[in-house]
């Protein structure tokens, strides 16, 4: 009996579980403050639930290694997306400092959250980095996508997404801390004139 209901639960979850993939995956450097540097990545609820939150994370890793740029990987936290209905596409995108992305790799994770409250990683196309235009070997066109990963509690990738939003937060590099920061900004821009 005990085995029934648990097979019946795991079931009822499979099938009403939502199942978010990667589909693109865009890096920009821009002049204009319009969109300025961006990182974007586009992804797809194919499954049949709805999914009740989702994040980007990202961490962008200098190229060179010398003693200056050592732990100064900067990681960002997107505004949450609530509600992606089964078959809806949703954007992501978090703007950032003008930097050279030649000189950066970029690394990034999408976790949502299920209606039963389990956190999920994306199935993803890139394997989840993303390196210069140049160096980019379109292998995920010979293999199949990843399935979505299930963070359980005990797994490395559970603890990695929980460091990268702490440190995200930290380096205030979230939606609301850049909204801080530029306020902050233009009241010392504002001061300095009187």
């Amino acid at each position: 009996m005990i085995v029934t209901l648990y097979v019946a639960v795991t079931q009822y979850r499979a099938s009403h579980a939502p199942l978010l993939s990667v589909i693109k995956v865009n890096h920009r450097l821009s002049r204009s403050d319009d969109f300025g540097t961006h990182f974007k990545v586009t992804v797809k609820n194919m499954g049949n639930g709805l999914c009740l939150d989702t994040f980007l994370l990202i961490k962008e890793i200098p190229k060179e290694k010398s003693f200056r740029t050592k732990n100064k990987s900067k990681f960002h936290l997107s505004k949450p997306t609530r509600e992606i209905e089964s078959g809806d596409k949703c954007e992501f995108i978090i703007h950032q400092e003008s930097i050279d992305i030649r000189n950066m790799d970029v690394k990034y994770m999408v976790v949502y959250m299920d209606y039963f409250g389990r956190k999920y990683l994306a199935s993803d196309v890139f394997n989840g980095v993303l390196k210069d235009s140049d160096g980019r070997d379109n292998k995920h066109l010979e293999r199949f996508s990843k399935k979505a990963k299930f963070l359980l509690f005990w797994s490395p990738t559970k603890w990695k997404y929980i460091y990268w939003k702490r440190k995200a937060i930290k380096q205030r590099n979230t939606a609301l801390g850049k909204a801080e920061k530029r306020q902050k900004n233009n009241s010392l821009f504002v001061n300095s004139f009187f």
